[in-house]
C-alpha cells in the first residue's frame, strides 16, 4: 500500500468548503475513485493547531498513483488551482510504502 501525506494551513472562514472538498467524497475523492487503484482518502483535522490539517491518500502501489496523475495532468492541475485559494500553505509531508503488509515490502 502506497500514501501520500500532505499537511494544510486553513484559516477558519475557509475551514468547512476545504472538509467538503477534501474529505470523503469530496471532489478530489470523487476523482480518484475512478482509478480501481485508490484506496481512499483520510482528512485529520489537527486538535492543538485549529488551522492544521493532514491528508493521506492512499493507492495500492505508487506505480499507480503516479500513472493517474500523468493521465489525469489537466484535471488534477485545474482542481489544485481552483482550491489554492482554501489554503494558505500546502506541504507534501513525503510519500509512505506499507512495510508490514501480509509481509510484504511494498
Amino acid at each position: 500500500m502506497h500514501s501520500v501525506a500532505w499537511k494544510y494551513i486553513v484559516e477558519k472562514e475557509n475551514q468547512a468548503e476545504f472538509e467538503i472538498e477534501y474529505g470523503n467524497g469530496g471532489t478530489w475523492s470523487k476523482l480518484f475513485a475512478n482509478s480501481k487503484n485508490y484506496l481512499g482518502s483520510f482528512l485529520k483535522k489537527n486538535i492543538e493547531i485549529d488551522d492544521n490539517y493532514l491528508l493521506i491518500d492512499t493507492w495500492t502501489e505508487k506505480q499507480f498513483y503516479n500513472t493517474f496523475k500523468e493521465e489525469n495532468k489537466e484535471i488534477y492541475n485545474e482542481l489544485s488551482s481552483k482550491f489554492e485559494r482554501l489554503y494558505s500553505e500546502e506541504e507534501k509531508i513525503g510519500e509512505f510504502n506499507s512495510i508490514n503488509e501480509k509481509g510484504k515490502n511494498k
